[in-house]
């Protein structure tokens, strides 16, 4: 601390450079500039005595003595001055007879150098903390490559006092949740978020933090401990779509997803209760956003329907089903002080006026930043990816253009042979029983929603089937007459004509998304929403559904060998996902396939090869010996891809090719965008 600071005079900049020079010569000498035995004679030191010598080349001794000075005007005036002499000390020449610390130090020196350049986000977020800053102030920081690069830029959000940010980042293929205090230059990993698909939120306390990882709603204290469980937040909601969560001051939160209504329950865990209800009279398919007013007691969410013309952003409140419209958009919104709603328009970060009092919008929406990251989740609502504190801190990522992906045939050498039809934003892709035709899910970025198209791979037409909100994979039926398929928040499967001919039908029966069917046209594999387990039903007799293999892991992406005797699935049994393969219909033997993580498993057509992608996005492929029993070789790495997270359904023809959406437009990482004082660029 200073002596001015001692003092109890006003502090500035000079302060700070005080306290650099302290930091410095106890680098570079490892011992205190002022050292003693209480902190009385410590304060002593500071205002009374001069530091001991560190014997080094002059220059240098002389810019940490001119740190170290009592009186700020005889100090550097500001931290340019400090890193300009710096700079000239370190260009002067080191005489031959110099000691050791004297070339250490240089060394130190020039680390230091880059360690002032990197502090200086921190020491502007601290000089905004301390006192009001006189303008808008921008900064930013990098994320890793990898995390853009899988489909979507990651989920922010900032603590309540604006001092620490919370966000998702893809590291070596792994999620996870990492919190960075911009007061600091280096990011703390808090958690691994496996399964995650929503956004983290804070507490009131701006302590601790919730998030969504493995079907579970969790709690974390930023400051130390581990992850506790909250809820079953899988079991709970059911449907689609990334979740999301407000906690407010008497520690209720509320949350849920883009396709299911609002819940409740108590930070400390315990029951969850329902708070809100879908109109079905407004063909309503999900409540998604909450998020609390400053009472605590109401809250705004985003009401999304199957007619665009019903969705809207209400207010509501914890005691009374009574909801009020706000505004007709329904994007992610949230409410700061001193008085505005922030959401995205289109990819216009917009911020409206709000009267908490009334509940109501005052005044006009105005632009905040352009070209903001956002994520359209396949039903049209914008869930930008942005967050802000109530003290004038915001947090975004712009620039980003969509990820787009092509249609691609590959060898099994990873030799690009042609491709299918024009680049587009791809989920999944399935080909036809005669390998004439490709059904695929593609989403339309002017309209914000995933459509089903079916494309003739010999004369070159493609069809729109069903839009809405897709969801699983388009199941081709045993004929490649009809193809399933499961929209509307995925409460009902579907069945329509490949050729587009006539009224979709519903599957009785089938309440989940598909995955596959059996090539005899008996059975059809889908996977339940709550809590992932894998339903079969029989396309024949009394069509009464069953669970399989079901046991108490997630299961998912169920697909059944030609000769309908295996069925390969990916589940998380072992603590990771893996590619597991049982005996079917009968319960019997099951094999673990993958040994290093592995998903969207795929049969040869004869049966002899099971395909699968491994974690690094590379084509792994399983010799299958055929025979009464099952048995299988080496997984052996094909060929790796770059498909991201946007799409990793891919197909393998007869003769051996592999039919992949490839990312055509690799995104280059762009930052985290931090504003201070942002209310003030509406003035």
């Amino acid at each position: 601390m200073s002596p001015e600071q001692l003092q109890g005079e006003e502090a500035d900049a000079r302060s700070d450079l005080f306290s650099f020079g302290c930091v410095l010569y106890e680098m570079l000498s490892g011992k205190r500039a002022f050292e003693g035995q209480s902190a009385a004679s410590v304060i002593a030191a500071i205002l009374e005595r001069e530091p001991a010598p560190l014997n080094l080349t002059p220059p240098l001794e002389r810019v940490i003595k001119t740190c170290l000075t009592k009186s700020p005007d005889d100090r550097f005036q500001n931290a340019l001055d400090l890193k300009r002499n710096l700079m000239w000390a370190l260009e002067q020449p080191i005489a031959a007879k110099a000691n050791r610390r004297s070339w250490v130090a240089a060394a130190a020196a020039a680390l230091v150098l880059v360690l002032v350049m990197s502090a200086a986000l921190g020491l502007v977020a601290w000089k905004h903390f301390r006192e009001e800053p006189p303008r808008v102030v921008k900064l930013s920081f990098p994320l890793p490559q990898e995390t853009f690069e899988a489909g979507r830029p990651p989920s922010t959000a900032v603590s309540r006092d604006g001092r620490r940010v919370a966000f998702e980042a893809l590291v070596d293929g792994k999620s996870q949740l990492w919190v960075r205090d911009l007061g600091n230059s280096a990011p703390q990993m808090l958690a691994a978020i496996e399964g995650s698909a929503g956004m983290p939120f804070w507490a009131p306390d701006s302590r601790r933090l919730g998030f969504f990882a493995d079907g579970k709603l969790k709690k974390i204290d930023v400051t130390g401990g581990p992850a506790v469980t909250i809820a079953d937040a899988q079991a709970t909601t059911g449907g689609l779509g990334p979740w999301s969560g407000s906690w407010n001051k008497d520690d209720v939160i509320i949350f849920g997803r883009i396709s299911s209504p609002l819940f409740r329950v108590s930070a400390a865990g315990g029951s969850v209760t329902p708070l809100t209800a879908l109109d079905g009279t407004r063909q309503e398919i999900g409540h998604f956003a909450p998020w609390f007013l400053p009472d605590g007691r109401n809250f705004l969410y985003s009401a999304l329907s199957d007619d665009p013309e019903k969705r809207g952003l209400y207010v509501a409140d914890l005691d009374s089903k009574a909801r009020k419209q706000v505004m007709t958009d329904s994007a992610r919104t949230i409410y700061v002080e001193p008085g505005y709603l922030l959401f995205a328009r289109d990819r216009t970060l917009m911020a409206q006026p709000f009267d908490t009092g009334r509940r109501e919008t005052t005044g006009e929406a105005v632009p905040v930043a352009e070209q903001l990251d956002v994520n359209n989740a396949g039903v049209g609502v914008a869930v930008g990816y942005f967050s802000a504190s109530n003290n004038g801190v915001l947090v975004y990522t712009a620039g980003r253009a969509p990820n787009v992906a092509q249609l691609t045939w590959f060898d099994r050498g990873g030799n690009k042979l042609d491709t299918v039809g024009a680049p587009g934003e791809f989920r999944v892709s399935s080909l036809s029983p005669d390998e004439t035709r490709v059904a695929f899910i593609r989403r339309d970025p002017q309209v914000g929603r995933a459509d089903l198209w079916v494309r003739d791979l010999v004369r070159g037409p493609e069809s729109r089937l069903s839009s809405g909100m897709m969801s699983g994979n388009p199941v081709w039926s045993a004929d490649g007459a009809h193809v399933f398929y499961s929209s509307r928040a995925g409460d009902k499967v579907y069945k329509k004509a490949a050729d587009n001919t006539g009224a979709e039908e519903v599957i009785e029966g089938a309440v989940n998304p598909p995955i596959d069917a059996s090539r005899d046209g008996r059975y059809l594999f889908t996977v339940t929403l709550t809590k992932s387990r894998i339903w079969v039903l029989p396309l024949f007799g009394e069509r009464k559904p069953f669970p399989y293999p079901h046991t108490e892991s997630q299961e998912s992406q169920p697909r059944l060998s030609p000769d309908g005797r295996w069925l390969a699935y990916r589940s998380d049994e072992s603590k990771r996902n893996e590619i597991h393969v049982v005996s079917f219909p009968q319960p019997g033997g099951k094999w673990q396939i993958s040994t290093d993580g592995g998903r969207s498993p795929v049969w040869s057509r004869d049966g002899r090869e099971l395909y699968y992608y491994s974690p690094e996005d590379k084509i792994m492929a399983v010799e299958i010996t055929p025979g009464a029993r099952f048995q299988f070789g080496p997984a052996k790495a094909l060929f790796g891809v770059r498909v991201g997270r946007l799409g990793t359904g891919f197909d393998v023809s007869k003769d051996g090719r592999f039919l992949l959406p490839v990312v055509v437009e690799q995104q280059a990482t762009t930052p985290m965008m931090v504003v201070l004082n942002w209310p003030r660029m509406l003035k």
